[in-house]
């Protein structure tokens, strides 16, 4: 099976149904709340912690019976735990029909999309599959990046992303700017950051892109991005005419 990856974006409101109420179910339910989805966990039964999500969340609307047609009314995806051969085709047969995206776990030729397994921190997002071939291996790799990517890189990511504006403002032409960005992402800043040493990640923040860059940030100040096209007599190889710098094309 040839997969195409993507991530799905807007997932805020969007109704994602869940059928089956296990230890799977579970874990699909919880991945469906960090991207603030409106879930109906179609189910007879609930596992413990699957209840204790449904009493407290105002996001999750539980039907506490088997799966029947119309239950995908309004949905946007369905995502359906291994059940009798008949209730896999059935899930797969109407989301079909209405144009749904639909997974029904372990059985790839009743999928649609296959979601992977997954590794967050803050930002960032690593989604690994083996389109269907090792299920038990992506786990086990999930595992691994779980340990190497801390929370502290969610940190770092989320800093980066701060400086992004301040950056904009103080160094006009994309190359310059693009050379300091990759000079950063290839420093071991993200390892002084991890290790605890925020006065030497500072230090190390500020020799690369600047105090001007490191100060705004500081500050929490946010300045007005800079025109499309910028002015570069000083800051780009450029001709001294006001010429229009060639590389801040993002």
């Amino acid at each position: 099976m040839k997969g195409y990856p993507i991530f799905l974006n807007d997932m805020h409101n969007r109704k994602a149904v869940v059928v089956g109420g296990g230890e799977e179910a579970l874990g699909k339910v919880k991945g469906l709340l960090a991207v603030d989805a409106k879930i109906t966990v179609v189910s007879s039964q609930l596992h413990p912690e699957l209840r204790h999500l449904v009493m407290r969340s105002a996001d999750i609307t539980w039907i506490p019976r088997e799966y029947d047609t119309g239950d995908l009314d309004g949905a946007f995806l369905v995502i359906a735990e291994r059940s009798t051969p008949e209730r896999n085709a059935h899930v797969n047969r109407d989301a079909e029909r209405a144009g749904i995206l639909v997974n029904v776990m372990d059985e790839v030729d009743l999928c649609n999309f296959v979601a992977g397994s997954v590794v967050r921190s803050g930002p960032l997002t690593l989604a690994i599959s083996t389109s269907g071939a090792a299920p038990a291996y992506s786990v086990r790799l999930r595992q691994r990046l779980e340990a190497e990517f801390s929370a502290e890189i969610g940190e770092y990511l989320t800093i980066l992303n701060q400086l992004r504006r301040p950056m904009a403002a103080v160094h006009f032409c994309f190359r310059q700017r693009r050379a300091k960005w990759y000079a950063l992402v290839d420093s071991d800043a993200s390892e002084e950051l991890r290790a605890g040493d925020r006065a030497g990640f500072e230090q190390q923040l500020t020799e690369i892109v600047g105090e001007q860059v490191v100060a705004l940030w500081q500050a929490g100040e946010v300045p007005p991005a800079a025109p499309h096209h910028t002015i570069c007599t000083f800051h780009c190889k450029a001709p001294l005419a006001a010429a229009v710098c060639p590389w801040e094309q993002e």
